[in-house]
Parts: structure tokens; C-alpha cells; sequence
């Protein structure tokens, strides 16, 4: 059996969660903009997925423009400097450090995997840096960094998100495990990448230990 050498994380629903949604703080926004919205929305996740890849080739500005772009196409709006104003107001309200709380247990989780000498990296689809957010939560000290899709230029499931985890842990892909709460983006892409992973539940406690 191996022996896992290294941990990654994702954050988003498998560390912390938001305490209000996107979709609610961009509803928000768009009504302050005058923008009459009668459609839901939550995109589809491939469509989610699928700007994600877009937007880690071009930093946060470019991750600002194609959520803008999805979110148009969702809602069938016209582009305009309001929309675009609107989902960019959205996504810094969404991401402000203040808005995130981690979930029960996930910080006992990281001080266990720290306790025990493992390093652990946390690997995240989102737009910019996501080191205030965790300083402000209390668990940078628990892990080696955090890596985001903008910084890296690519998202999970591509390989090579979870290759850049890999190198900042110090350990080859086949000693870390990836673990996060999406099985597509999470789990599926670990494993193509030569990965261990394990699939956490949104609506489950967290695992008081990993797997050794």
C-alpha cells in the first residue's frame, strides 16, 4: 500500500464554505445595476468547469472576464459595462475573507496531517490569491501554501493543477493524496494525474484523520 507523503486540498465546500452563495450575492448585485434577472442562477457545473479552464490562463482578470461571460450566456443579458461591474463586484464579495468559514472540523483535519509531519498544499479553482482568506482563517500555519488556478494557469481536473500541488508539497504525485468534495474536478482529475484521492460529502462531517 503506499504511503502517503503528501496532502492536498481543495477548499471551496471541502474545507470552508461560504456564508452567502454567489448566486445570492450576484442577484444582489445585478438588482443594485437595475438588471432584471428571472432566470436562476446557478449555471450548469460543466459550464462552470468549463470557464474555469478558460479563465487560469489569464489570471484574475481574465478569471473576472469569463465568469462575466458565463454568467451572461446563463442569463441571456446583453453585455454591457453595468453586467460586467456587477459580476466583478460579485466575485470580490464572494471571495472577501469575510464571507468564508470553515467547516466543522476541517481545522482539527489540517493540525492532524501537520501533527503527524505530512505536508499539506491547498489547491483551489479561483480567481487571484487565496492567502488572506486563509490567514484570516486561521489555518496558513497548517499548511506549506495555497494554490489557486489563476496563479497557476491551469484548473483541476487538468493535470497540470495538480502536478503545481505536487511540486510546492515536495513529493511525487504518486504520494499525495488529494482530497475534495467534487468528483469530476477533484476526484477524477487526482486520480489521471497519477493521485490518490478521497471524496469528501458537503452534507458529512469531515474525517478526523486521512488514511496513512
Amino acid at each position: 500500500m503506499t504511503r502517503i507523503q503528501a496532502v492536498s486540498f481543495d477548499f471551496a465546500d471541502t474545507l470552508a464554505t461560504p456564508r452567502r452563495s454567489m448566486e445570492e450575492i450576484l442577484r444582489e448585485a445585478l438588482s443594485a445595476a437595475g438588471l432584471t434577472v428571472d432566470r436562476p442562477l446557478r449555471p450548469p457545473a460543466w459550464a462552470v468547469r468549463r470557464s474555469a479552464f478558460d479563465a487560469a490562463v489569464s489570471g484574475a482578470e481574465g478569471w473576472r472576464e469569463q465568469f462575466t461571460q458565463l454568467w451572461r450566456d446563463q442569463l441571456g443579458l446583453a453585455p454591457s459595462e453595468r453586467l460586467r461591474d456587477a459580476v466583478s463586484s460579485a466575485i470580490q464579495s464572494f471571495q472577501d475573507p469575510r464571507n468564508w468559514q470553515m467547516r466543522e472540523g476541517a481545522l482539527s483535519l489540517l493540525r492532524s496531517v501537520s501533527e503527524i509531519g505530512v505536508p499539506a498544499v491547498i489547491l483551489s479553482n479561483w480567481g487571484g490569491s487565496l492567502t488572506p482568506v486563509l490567514q484570516a482563517l486561521g489555518c496558513s500555519q497548517l499548511v506549506v501554501g495555497g494554490l489557486t488556478s489563476s496563479e497557476i494557469g491551469a484548473a483541476k481536473p487538468q493535470r497540470r493543477a495538480f502536478y503545481a500541488a505536487c511540486e510546492l508539497a515536495g513529493v511525487s504525485p504518486g504520494g499525495t493524496l488529494h482530497v475534495g468534495d467534487d468528483p469530476v474536478s477533484d476526484v477524477r482529475g487526482a486520480r489521471r494525474a497519477g493521485l490518490l484521492a478521497l471524496l469528501v460529502s458537503t452534507s458529512a462531517p469531515l474525517p478526523l484523520k486521512l488514511p496513512r
